[in-house]
Parts: structure tokens; C-alpha cells; sequence
């Protein structure tokens, strides 16, 4: 099973146009729909026909029943407390839509900030295939206590972790050394290049990538329009990524490939990496960047859940580096195209 652990929330959508009434009423759109980051990343692993987990929290109320009811109709295993303190009722988000499909949200996390360790099914995290954290988690003293406890079990089981860092302000605000600790042990780092900057404080998305890679064995770092670049140290298959991030070794070569034209063959030439993204020699470092895929932006909220979880789907079955930037690329570019992040 790949297991999921953060928010689940409700998500209401105002889609409002160029200019507006002031003082009086604007017509929009306003659509109510279930979301949460790791919600929907997990709903996008079940999409596809793999078996998928949520840990998180939600409140004892009709939201609340009514997002797990929305999980198990999607074939997602809910392992959700409810809280059951009035006060803190089921996460919501408003998320204001621009003409261009660009998002501003403002969150209201609720019980999702009440996660705690005793929340978590341990047994289930070492049993995972695969265990994705959603960086929201971090935002809070006791989440973040319940997703370091998480990493450290799935790392002593064995079981591959990927981290969305979520948010750049939070990581400004933690600071980039706390942020980089509290990720320790991850094999797989999921940043935009907003994290990335916040997480390196560098500004090209090539030294972004390197610096991250001094940390995390795979790096996938998702650049929107301009849409992806991984890099993976000493990189060969699913076995070859399980060990601790010290022991990759510190690379002497770089195979680089950028927009279109650099999938894995292109990178292959330029040093050591054949056509699934697999590194040949030892020490080497593959790169592999992707442009977008051609698409109308309609919405951009949920782009990056998607991302997450196609880059995730090959990944965890042993494709190549390449063949899984490529899957992100693709599941992010479909959620764009609609409104939702589903």
C-alpha cells in the first residue's frame, strides 16, 4: 500500500473575474469540493489502480463523515481520527481562482493541526510500500511530531519516503536548516521552486536540485510552466535508493538535460545515464528535465498533489527517473486544465 499522511479538507473555490463590483455583488463561480493535499494524492494512487492509505484528522461532523465516505468511494483505506472537540471541526480551505488559473488560498486546518503520534498506525506505516508526507503537516508542534515519527518507523521498516514541502512561507519562517532536519531520512524530495529557493536559498533551479541532492537521494523539483527537473545520486532502480542519503557518495559528474529535448537519452549522452534514467557508473549524478505539457490553464490548486503521486506511481515500481518526471508532468498537466484539484 502507498500510504499518505496530512490534511484533508473542504475545499470551496471562488472563481472570480478581471474586474469586480466594488461594495456590491460580483457574479463568480463558487464550487465546494473535497481536497487536502495528501487527500488527494492518495486519491490519485487509487485512481490508478494502487492500493492507497491516508493517515490525517478530521473533525466529528458532517464534513468530516462526509470526506471519508468521499475516500472509501474512491477506493482510498482511511486510517483518520476524529476529533472530537467541537472547536475543532473538519479543515477547510478557501481558494480564490484567478482569470489565469493561478491560486491564493487561505487555510483553516482545524483538527488536521491536532494530529498527534498517538494518532499514528504504526503498523501500518512499516508495512507500507511506500509512505508520502504532505509538508503541511510540519506547520504545527504535534503534526510535525507525528510525521517525524512517521519518517523515523518507515525508515527503520525500510519503506521509501517522499516529502511535499507545501509551503515556502512556513519554511521561511521555520528556517531552511529546521525544515531540512525534520525531512531527514526521506528518499524522494517534492519541492516547487518557490520550496526549493527556501529550502537552498539559491535561485536557478539546476543549483537548487544539486544542493537538495546533498540531502535526499532523488530530487524532483516542479518548475510550473516551465514544468520539471530531476536529479538522482547513484541511481539504479528501487534497490539502489533505499540506503540512507549519506551513503550515495558525493558524485563526480553531472548529465544534464533540459525542456523537451531533455528526457534520458539526451542525458545518456551527456554522461553515464541510459534511456530509463538509470545512472551506468558509479558517482555519477543524473539530470533530467522536462517541459510542460502543452495545456489551457484553468486551475492551478492540486497540480502538484498530481505531480506527486504519478512521479510516485513509476517510481515505486522501478521505472526510471525519466519515465517518472514524465508521469508527474503528465497528471499535473490534467489537473490544470479544470477547475479542482481532483
Amino acid at each position: 500500500m502507498i500510504v499518505s499522511l496530512g490534511d484533508l479538507m473542504v475545499d470551496a473555490y471562488f472563481q472570480i473575474p478581471d474586474r469586480r463590483n466594488p461594495r456590491t455583488d460580483t457574479q463568480g463561480r463558487v464550487e465546494l469540493a473535497a481536497g487536502g493535499s495528501a487527500a488527494n494524492f492518495a486519491v490519485w494512487i487509487a485512481r490508478h489502480g494502487r492500493k492507497s492509505g491516508l493517515i490525517g484528522r478530521v473533525g466529528h461532523d458532517f464534513l468530516g463523515r462526509a470526506l471519508v465516505a468521499d475516500l472509501e468511494h474512491e477506493g482510498v483505506c482511511p486510517y483518520l481520527v476524529f476529533d472530537p472537540d467541537p472547536d475543532y471541526g473538519t479543515g477547510r480551505v478557501g481558494v480564490i481562482v484567478a482569470a489565469d488559473g493561478e491560486r491564493d488560498m487561505v487555510c483553516d486546518r482545524r483538527a488536521n493541526a491536532r494530529l498527534s503520534v498517538e494518532d499514528i498506525p504504526e503498523h501500518v506505516v512499516a508495512g507500507a510500500e511506500w509512505l508520502h508526507v504532505s509538508g503541511y503537516v510540519f506547520l504545527e508542534e504535534a503534526p510535525a511530531k507525528a510525521a517525524r515519527h512517521s519518517i523515523d518507523i518507515a525508515c527503520e521498516a525500510g519503506v521509501p519516503v517522499s516529502v511535499d514541502p507545501a509551503a515556502y512561507s512556513f519554511i521561511h519562517a521555520l528556517g531552511r536548516q529546521a525544515f531540512l532536519k525534520l525531512c531527514d531520512g526521506a528518499t524522494v524530495i517534492l519541492p516547487n521552486l518557490d520550496e526549493g529557493r527556501a529550502m537552498t536559498g539559491l535561485e536557478q533551479p539546476e543549483d537548487i536540485a544539486s544542493c537538495l541532492l546533498d540531502h535526499f537521494p532523488v530530487v524532483a523539483l516542479k518548475l510550473g510552466a516551465d514544468g520539471c527537473l530531476g536529479m538522482a545520486r547513484q541511481w539504479a532502480g528501487m534497490a539502489g535508493i533505499t540506503g540512507a542519503a549519506g551513503s550515495m557518495g558525493a558524485g563526480a559528474g553531472v548529465a544534464a538535460g533540459a525542456g523537451a529535448a531533455g528526457r534520458a537519452d539526451a542525458a545518456g549522452r551527456a554522461g553515464g545515464v541510459d534511456a530509463g534514467g538509470h545512472v551506468l557508473e558509479k558517482g555519477l549524478v543524473a539530470a533530467v528535465g522536462f517541459a510542460a505539457v502543452p495545456t489551457r490553464v484553468v486551475d492551478t490548486t492540486g497540480a502538484g498533489d498530481a505531480f506527486d503521486a504519478g512521479f510516485v506511481l513509476e517510481y515505486s515500481r522501478g521505472a526510471g527517473l525519466a519515465a517518472s518526471l514524465a508521469r508527474g508532468n503528465e497528471m499535473g498537466a490534467r489537473v490544470v486544465s479544470r477547475m479542482g484539484a481532483r
